[in-house]
């Protein structure tokens, strides 16, 4: 039987962004907001009810941080269609000013989010919280 290593840990520099004023901004609208955070390899992500509306992590070749978002849920939030786009996904380089707007559209993020919950992420986000 061939066993895969386990391995999860988030880089040293992403740990480092996350202690200064900007990440712990971030992490603090997570709090705020009540989203689900996992660790997930060498990034994190932030999820609703099952979707994901953050994923962080570093790039070191620009030595920043990054955030990875579905352009759906940003349709209410075309300040923030301003990143690299791939495929579904918009990257957001995690400056001071993009986290805050990032932030302060968290609430127009989610309400998007919304339309997209199935019934699966609703039971699952209640077992989370602790509920029948």
């Amino acid at each position: 039987m061939t066993t895969t290593p386990f391995k999860r840990g988030l880089s040293v520099n992403l740990i480092k962004w996350l202690t200064t004023a900007t990440g712990r901004a971030l992490c603090a609208a997570f709090a705020e907001h009540k989203l689900d955070v996992r660790l997930r390899g060498d990034y994190l992500n932030a999820y609703r009810a099952e979707c994901s509306v953050a994923k962080v992590g570093w790039q070191e070749v620009q030595k920043r941080a990054v955030l990875g978002i579905h352009w759906k849920y940003l349709a209410n939030t075309p300040e923030l269609l301003t990143g690299h786009k791939h495929g579904h996904y918009c990257d957001l380089a995690l400056s001071a000013e993009l986290t805050e707007t990032y932030c302060s559209s968290l609430p127009a993020i989610l309400r998007a989010v919304e339309g997209y919950i199935d019934e699966e992420g609703r039971m699952g986000a209640a077992v989370r919280r602790g509920e029948p």
